[in-house]
């Protein structure tokens, strides 16, 4: 790529005198002109390189985080005991994210390590949601600052009630 045509005084000397004041230390045994087409070289092929050339970088993608988003309407008896051993469960893990409970059902997204997302959807099977709406994906950065069990009327604000039915 040659850029002299951008400059009226040609490239690599306008540039040049920008870069470089013109004093005895920078010179190191270089005559100036050969110091300036040095400089203007290396520009040169700065300008040209792509990034990975310039700067090599060994990017893995590690997708720590498991993201997992669950729900289910099923009638839950005691909303409140539930949550509570949710809680109990999610503070021996590393867990983050929502989970709301409901004497409607369960609704949340949750992350963590797989070791964890297993733990809790084992738990929630076990808890008889076992025709819940379950997805997973996979995040490289912790999705969520904290875990939060709420406890709250719906799962989904619908504004009507909502009686959950057994599906056979």
């Amino acid at each position: 790529m040659n850029l002299d045509h951008l400059y009226p005084y040609g490239f690599r000397s306008t540039l040049f005198d920008r870069l470089v004041p013109e004093q005895e230390d920078y010179l190191r045994g270089m005559s100036i002109q050969q110091l300036r087409e040095s400089v203007a070289h290396d520009l040169e092929l700065s300008m040209n390189a792509t990034v990975e050339q310039l700067a090599p970088v060994e990017q893995q993608a590690t997708n720590n985080w498991v993201v997992a988003a669950l729900y289910q309407f099923k009638e839950v008896s005691d909303a409140a005991d539930l949550q509570q051993r949710l809680l109990t469960l999610v503070n021996s893990i590393n867990l983050c994210g929502t989970l709301i409970v409901a004497p409607e059902g369960i609704n949340g997204t949750v992350a963590g390590d797989r070791t964890a997302i297993d733990t809790v959807h084992q738990f929630l099977l076990n808890e008889g949601f076992n025709e819940m709406e379950y997805k997973e994906s996979f995040s490289s950065d912790k999705p969520f600052r904290k875990m939060k069990i709420k406890l709250k009327k719906e799962i989904v604000t619908l504004g009507v009630e909502v009686k959950p039915r057994e599906l056979s």
